[in-house]
């Protein structure tokens, strides 16, 4: 559907000013019947009904009406609880100047204690003291509550509607409830019943010359208690008519119930106080729509485009202009994007974010000035969406947190694990740290995601999972290993980044200097393999974040070297390795990969032409150098077997085995064949099938 142009202010303003000066000749409740307050001015009706359009001029001559003269009727009731416009002086809320009546500004005046009750005159005195002389604090917005509070809607205030251009011209006096000036104004409607409160629904604003109000005192203090019980937002009277001065029993009455109460110092017709006040209400529905459908649109898209939370955040920022931060049920923050002027807004995040209570599935915190929306189910949340927002909220704010806060929830239901989100934010931060650990906001995306790098001893651990042919179960080895890792560090209390990596598990431990890095290494392995089968491997501890990449790759280094199939340590380290270290160093020289197939191709090719298992024959002789028997029960044989397997060896090969240079030159071949990736047994984690005989 396409939504109409909002009006235009300058043409608002021009039809307002043009019918504000016309008077008007005074007609009784007898001439005149009851119309709708959004009538066009020309025709329109202000003393025993809301304004009506007539079609005719006041000649009686006929007038065809125009396009502009149907406007379009209120949207359904817009009175439901939303925030304010701004404080006064804001672009949204122009101030409303204190002068004189004649002058055409507004000017609140404060019933005192010396009023002349005779006569029911009114002093005015300066809006910002009261009867007792003390300074009053200037409105500038809701006052300050410490308790959350849900974000409201914007819609039209009293004071908005003393704003409009046609009513200043008529020079409207605040006489009493000027704290009642942030009422909402649903509507407006004329009358000159007494009995009207009835008829009326809450968030009218009631237009009145008082002709037909009544004389007693209490009967106007009960007029006014009525229009109050229908949640009136304000009544409007015009002097001249009926009254040179308000009523001191009204003023009271009104003042006691904070229900606002303005005097028009001179005649304007009600009708184009309606329209226009209607207008503007109408407008900002009109307008609320409009960003509605933009809100749904983007959001609309990014769940089409199956968008991750980096786009979400970054759609977010720019429909807010503000920052905007993701964090997990911990409140550590797992991704951000900055606003401007957000100094300060991420200091000691986890402690400020607890001590904001959700009340509802969307809160607005003013002491904090923080926008928070759950994301997820409230049985099941695993995070809150918040928006730096020291103002009270705007409705289209209000929807873009609840859009944002439903597409997150909506890509973490299509993922395929629930920890993955902190997975991709701690797989991104690791990749920096080895690419460039100098990056200027690292360390504080670090320590946001709940992992200090400053003054910390760091450490490098690396878990790698048995190999196996089927990705899918590979896959699945590599999710169980991540979850045992995050399970053990979260059961510890140890700050750690964990993710999945180059095929393997990695883990940057941040302990505090006087902690013992090995025991706590020992610990978590312990505890993953008590999870999962892997194989860890730990680097030396680095101090300082430039050497991050070290110890990471250390611990790399370490898994990649260990003997397939050792489970005699629960943790690798660099001095358990040795040669095996030193061949996974060497792992990408081709140097290597050459002297490896000159010394083993051979036999390769023998027993995949013949099934004779001499390459696991060489492999138990450099395991067991010294001792044949070992070798011969490892491969399960008897020894006569295995002497025949020997001299096939060497009569394939050409060498001779008991020469020390050739051994020592096949124990380095198989070592760096396992180191590879070659042959049954060569892949780190695996298990070497036992070769029949």
């Amino acid at each position: 559907m396409r939504l109409p142009a909002p009006i235009r202010p300058a043409e608002r303003e021009d039809a307002a000013t043009a019918t504000a000066g016309k008077r008007r000749p005074y007609r009784t409740s007898e001439d005149t019947g009851r119309g709708s307050p959004g009538s066009h001015p020309d025709g329109g009706d202000r003393v025993s009904g809301s304004a009506r359009a007539t079609g005719q001029t006041g000649t009686g001559s006929k007038r065809p009406r125009t396009q502009d003269q149907h406007r379009a009727r209120p949207l359904p009731d817009p009175c439901s609880p939303g925030p304010r416009r701004g404080p006064q002086g804001s672009p949204e809320h122009p101030p409303l100047p204190v002068s004189d009546a004649a002058a055409g500004g507004v000017v609140i005046a404060v019933p005192r204690s010396d009023v002349d009750h005779e006569h029911g005159r009114v002093a005015r005195i300066d809006p910002l003291v009261g009867s007792s002389g003390h300074r009053r604090r200037a409105w500038g917005g809701p006052s300050p509550h410490h308790r959350p509070r849900s974000a409201r809607v914007a819609t039209t205030t009293v004071r908005d509607a003393l704003a409009v251009p046609v009513v200043r011209a008529a020079g409207p006096v605040v006489v009493a409830g000027a704290a009642g000036l942030d009422r909402q104004v649903r509507w407006v409607h004329t009358t000159e019943l007494v009995d009207i409160a009835p008829l009326l629904r809450g968030g009218d604003l009631v237009l009145s010359t008082g002709i037909a109000l009544p004389d007693r005192p209490a009967d106007l203090a009960a007029f006014a208690e009525s229009l109050d019980r229908s949640e009136a937002a304000g009544l409007v009277i015009e002097l001249g008519r009926r009254w040179t001065e308000v009523p001191a029993a009204l003023v009271e009455a009104c003042e006691r119930l904070s229900l606002p109460l303005v005097a028009l110092a001179r005649e304007v017709r009600f009708a184009a106080v309606a329209q226009a006040v209607g207008e503007r209400i109408v407008d900002l529905q009109l307008e609320a729509l409009r960003e509605a459908q933009r809100v749904h649109e983007v959001f609309t898209e990014l769940s089409i485009a199956e968008a991750g939370p980096a786009e979400i955040l970054e759609s977010v920022q720019r429909l807010a202009g503000a920052t905007v931060v993701l964090e997990d049920e911990q409140h550590r923050v797992v991704d951000f994007r900055s606003g401007a002027g957000d100094a300060g807004f991420l200091a000691d995040w986890q402690a400020r974010s607890r001590a904001v209570v959700l009340d509802g599935r969307t809160t607005w915190d003013e002491a904090a000035g923080r926008l928070v929306t759950r994301v997820g189910k409230p049985d099941r949340g695993w995070g809150r969406l918040v928006i730096e927002s020291p103002a009270e909220p705007t409705e289209r704010l209000v929807a873009t947190a609840e859009r944002a806060a439903a597409a997150l929830a909506l890509h973490r239901l299509h993922d395929r694990q629930r920890d993955s989100l902190t997975r991709r934010t701690h797989h991104e931060l690791l990749v920096r740290l080895l690419a460039d650990p100098g990056a200027p906001d690292l360390l504080q995306r670090c320590e946001l995601a709940g992992v200090p790098l400053v003054r910390r001893q760091l450490v490098g651990l690396s878990l790698r999972c048995p190999v196996t042919a089927d990705v899918p179960a590979r896959q699945g080895q590599l999710d169980a290993a991540v979850a045992a890792a995050v399970h053990a560090v979260h059961e510890m209390r140890v700050p750690a980044l964990v993710c999945e990596m180059d095929d393997a598990v990695r883990v940057l431990l941040s302990l505090a200097p006087s902690d013992d890095g090995t025991r706590v290494t020992e610990d978590l392995a312990g505890r993953v393999h008590r999870r999962v089968r892997v194989v860890a491997g730990a680097g030396r501890p680095a101090d300082r974040v430039g050497e991050v990449g070290r110890t990471l790759r250390e611990s790399l280094h370490v898994v990649d070297a260990v003997r397939p199939g050792a489970q005699e340590r629960s943790v690798h380290r660099l001095e358990d390795v040795h040669l095996r270290g030193l061949l996974s160093l060497l792992a990408d020289d081709d140097r290597l990969r050459l002297f490896t197939a000159r010394e083993l191709d051979a036999l390769k090719a023998h027993d995949a032409r013949w099934r004779t298992g001499l390459l696991e024959t060489v492999r138990a002789l450099v395991r067991h150098p010294g001792s044949k028997s070992d070798a011969a029960v490892e491969l399960h044989v008897s020894r006569s077997a295995l002497y025949d397997r020997l001299a096939k060896v060497e009569q394939v090969l050409g060498v001779d085995l008991d020469d020390p240079d050739i051994l020592v030159s096949l124990h380095v071949a198989v070592l760096a064949d396992e180191v590879l990736g070659h042959g049954t047994g060569a892949a780190p984690g695996a298990r070497s099938p036992a070769v029949p005989t």
